[in-house]
């Protein structure tokens, strides 16, 4: 089965945004097997603890338009997103919002949140990860099943705080 990480970046300016995913096999890639992008507009300005107002929207227009729903259930056993799954104990995330999506779709998908900024009291629901020689800065992780997170991002491919394909979804996002 396949994975997917999302990524959105906005032009608040111009009110226009372009959300992008990278495929990829396993999280110890270093390639994608393929990539997909949408341009689109700006669904809402950003608010602190609902970050999903503003992402969720983008993230399901290129899986509806791009990817496919069929294809999504088939293919793929795990999505992820840059923003937390839950953000506290009874605050869902990005990513839990997006899991609760996809179920109505009769999705059923592992869906794991990598925050690269602290969130208030995040450190309660998300595991901290140190990336890098000498990191001091973490990345906060948190998924949809009982797994060790950490262990997973600590393990992706690339060596600095940001995982490889991280930083690729990040770059196509910006193109």
């Amino acid at each position: 089965m396949k994975k997917l990480i999302f990524d959105v970046k906005y032009d608040d300016e111009k009110g226009a945004a372009k959300v992008s995913a990278l495929e990829f096999e396993n999280f110890t890639d270093k390639v994608e097997t393929n990539y997909y992008t949408q341009d689109c507009k700006v669904y809402s300005e950003y608010i602190p603890g609902e970050f999903y107002k503003r992402e969720l929207p983008a993230i399901m227009l290129l899986i509806n338009r791009k990817i496919g729903i069929c294809k999504l259930r088939a293919e793929y056993d795990a999505i992820v997103v840059d923003g937390l799954y839950m953000l506290g104990k009874d605050h869902p995330g990005l990513g839990a919002r997006l899991k609760e999506m996809l179920n109505d779709y009769d999705v059923d998908i592992e869906v794991i949140g990598i925050a690269k900024t602290y969130y208030k009291d995040c450190e309660q629901v998300a595991g901290l990860v140190y990336r890098g020689k000498e990191a001091t800065k973490p990345l906060y992780v948190n998924g949809s099943l009982q797994k060790d997170y950490v262990e997973i991002v600590k393990n992706m491919a690339g060596d600095y705080r940001l995982p490889y394909l991280v930083k690729q979804v990040d770059k196509l996002s910006r193109m």
